[in-house]
């Protein structure tokens, strides 16, 4: 029983402090960057809506979001 109530307790915790970011207007936002890759958008896969952020990655590559503000108005 005590471990439904951590169960529950994390999926609640979970929706609490999740937000959904979107794509829908076919840009990244200027305060996010990688650090050797490339950010663009896309609309070969995503979840909700129809684009998706699409990072091309390379080893050692960061993902920076320099303005986390812009998270908390979404």
């Amino acid at each position: 029983m005590k471990h439904v109530f951590y169960l529950l307790l994390f999926m609640i915790c979970q929706d609490a402090f999740s937000q959904i970011y979107s794509f829908e207007d076919g840009s990244v936002p200027a305060d996010w960057s990688a650090t050797k890759g490339n950010l663009s958008v896309s609309a070969n896969k995503y979840k909700l809506g129809s684009r998706s952020l699409r990072w091309d990655w390379v080893g050692g590559d960061k993902l920076k979001l320099t303005n986390l503000n812009s998270l908390k108005e979404v």
